[in-house]
């Protein structure tokens, strides 16, 4: 995989590594929630996850995982565009991804659906204690 530019057009947000960290795995939180992603980023970096980017769509997202070697993805399920669960049909259907855990976190929905094999779900709201046991979980870092 290439590495990953600063910044990925496409909306104005911006992925930004937290830490350049390789023995870290990396963590890819998606919402189209400036202070959802803030709320995520903040429990994880509380639970000693640091290496985290963010992106604010599914379509942004992809190019992430397409471009850096990603470990789990947190991804709302509702968003504009390429919505969580074609995210995770793509990610989960190419053989080069396939590996990526894929937590799906939702207030709307139940967290599944045909064809979508996600690794984890989340149901809105949850705390920050839950979260970071789902993520230790998925990252085999119990």
């Amino acid at each position: 995989r290439m590495p990953i530019p600063q910044s990925i057009s496409g909306t104005d947000q911006t992925v930004r590594p937290e830490s350049k960290s390789a023995s870290e795995p990396v963590v890819l939180i998606v919402d189209d929630s400036d202070e959802m992603r803030a709320y995520l980023r903040g429990c994880l970096n509380r639970g000693g996850i640091n290496n985290i980017i963010e992106a604010a769509d599914g379509l942004d997202a992809l190019h992430v995982v397409l471009d850096k070697e990603v470990a789990l993805v947190i991804s709302d399920i509702v968003m504009p565009g390429l919505d969580g669960y074609e995210l995770c049909r793509r990610v989960k259907e190419n053989a080069e991804l396939g590996d990526i855990r894929v937590l799906l976190i939702s207030g709307e929905t139940t967290g599944t659906q045909p064809g979508c094999m996600n690794d984890g779900f989340l149901n809105k709201p949850f705390n920050a204690a839950k979260l970071r046991s789902s993520v230790r979980r998925l990252l085999n870092t119990d």
